[in-house]
């Protein structure tokens, strides 16, 4: 088994060696870029500067993924994604053996799709796509390249959502809708019509009830 190096020092690198460990990968390292290498550990493992990291764990031996956040529309991810393939590292990313996938799912390079997802048949995830847990991805669906989902999202049968987007928790797609790249679809939002590129959408927020929580039972 080819050992793992994580790129990313924060909690999503963290939670990626877990899942990673737990299903019986093996992570060696992490690498971020020098500047933010502020210690030269992270979760009992050597942190190695990115500029560095060829000569440290070469790629002829070694996979690497990509867990940075989504930060600027995932910009730093893509980033990172391209220039780590430019070195020569395979990364396969990680897909929790939970999840229901259709046989016939294209899925790329460096997707991290985390538990209890469901995705129905003809659908393709592009590269570098995060899916938190709980979503379900319709049939004939497409993911865009560099596209983070959350939880507990549903992506109805046939729409395709662009490269660089981020979904939040529990929202839905209707079905055959176009979103274009680097859309913002927030917590909770319903879309029924294409979107354009850039977009954001939000579910309106719950308002504060004019009864306080102490006076709820009584009321």
């Amino acid at each position: 088994m080819r050992k793992t190096i994580i790129f990313g020092n924060a909690r999503f690198a963290e939670i990626t060696k877990y899942y990673i460990e737990s299903s019986g990968g093996s992570v060696v390292a992490f690498t971020v870029d020098g500047d933010y290498v502020n210690d030269a550990s992270f979760c009992a493992l050597p942190v190695v500067a990115f500029e560095e990291v060829t000569g440290a764990y070469p790629p002829s031996g070694h996979d690497m993924v990509i867990a940075a956040g989504y930060g600027n529309l995932n910009q730093l991810r893509a980033e990172r994604f391209a220039q780590a393939k430019a070195l020569g590292y395979r990364l396969p990313g990680f897909v929790h053996p939970s999840n229901t996938i259709a046989g016939n799912v294209i899925i790329g390079e460096n997707n991290l799709i985390f538990e209890n997802n469901v995705i129905l048949p003809f659908a393709r995830i592009g590269n570098n796509v995060t899916i938190w847990c709980s979503n379900t991805i319709g049939h004939h669906v497409e993911i865009g390249d560099h596209t983070w989902i959350t939880m507990s999202a549903t992506v109805s049968g046939e729409a395709r959502i662009g490269s660089h987007c981020f979904v939040g928790a529990g929202a839905l797609f209707g079905p055959r809708i176009d979103v274009g790249e680097r859309c913002i679809i927030g917590a909770g939002a319903l879309l029924m019509h294409d979107a354009g590129p850039r977009g954001i959408y939000k579910a309106p927020a719950s308002p504060r009830h004019r009864v306080t929580s102490d006076r709820f039972n009584a009321v």
